[in-house]
């Protein structure tokens, strides 16, 4: 196990101080980071839920990023990928307050195969309500190179990373590059790796097994419909009562949602669950 992989929180652990104190972050005794990455595996599939938390484009202000696969049409369903389009550097922000409980970033392989998958760069933030959003592929040492640690409390808006091509990528921006975590030489005929940031926002829920995760779509300030859609751009919008106004209607997008609330204070990120 890397040096750098730090102390996380198992969600199942916390399920009785979660249903204690809704919305509250919960100190659950640390597990390892390749728990971390099995925990995020074993997430059951999208189901078309909303976010109970409001969240913000995880890129800088008047940069533009692209939706290049949503979370109804990425392979797995859930997961996002978003790309870089603007100019400088393409810092990873946080999409919402809370608090760091996965970091790792020491890697910086690549190569479009499945060696790569427990070897990968990635940050996880848990929110209110039982929600953890999740960064992946980010650059090497892109999140400690911010001061950005496990324990850490983040706000939205806060620069948490860079965007990378490490671990399991496919594309063209760049060849595959070795790395000792995949402990075998890289295949010949690996295809090349892309640069772009592969995110999503998972929700505990609590069943007679215990604590489960489930993909959610996350409920985004200031962009069409406050939902993420294939072949968009979109730029960062602080979350403010012109972006989010308290009370959206889903009616009509999402087929058998209705009303959802949502409890919003200036530049403050908050909600209440679906009614």
């Amino acid at each position: 196990m890397s040096a750098t992989v730090r102390h996380v929180y198992r969600g199942r652990r916390c399920a009785m101080l979660l249903a204690a104190a809704i919305g509250a972050i919960a100190a659950c005794p640390p597990v390892t980071g390749q728990e971390c990455l099995q925990e995020y595996s074993n997430t059951r599939g999208a189901k078309g839920k909303i976010s109970w938390n409001v969240y913000v484009v995880p890129y800088p202000n008047l940069q533009f990023v692209e939706m290049t696969h949503d979370y109804v049409h990425h392979a797995l369903p859930g997961p996002m990928d978003m790309n870089w389009r603007g100019f400088g550097t393409p810092f990873i922000l946080a999409a919402a307050d809370g608090e760091v409980t996965c970091v790792e970033d020491a890697r910086n392989g690549c190569g479009c195969t499945d060696l790569f998958f427990l070897c990968q760069n990635y940050l996880n933030i848990r929110h209110g309500h039982g929600e953890i959003s999740t960064y992946y592929h980010i650059a090497q040492y892109s999140a400690t190179n911010h001061g950005i640690h496990v324990g850490d409390r983040v706000l939205a808006g806060q620069i948490i990373g860079i965007e990378g091509d490490v671990g399991f990528t496919c594309g063209s921006g760049s060849d595959p590059r070795f790395d000792p975590c995949i402990g075998q030489p890289i295949p010949p005929g690996t295809r090349g790796c892309n640069q772009h940031l592969h995110w999503s926002v998972r929700r505990e829920v609590a069943r007679e097994s215990g604590i489960e995760y489930e993909y959610v779509n996350p409920y985004t300030c200031g962009i069409n419909r406050n939902i993420y859609e294939d072949g968009t751009v979109y730029f960062y919008h602080e979350c403010n009562v012109a972006n989010c106004p308290p009370f959206n209607s889903l009616v009509g997008t999402f087929s058998g949602f209705g009303t959802f609330k949502i409890v919003q204070a200036f530049d403050t990120i908050t909600a209440s669950a679906a009614t």
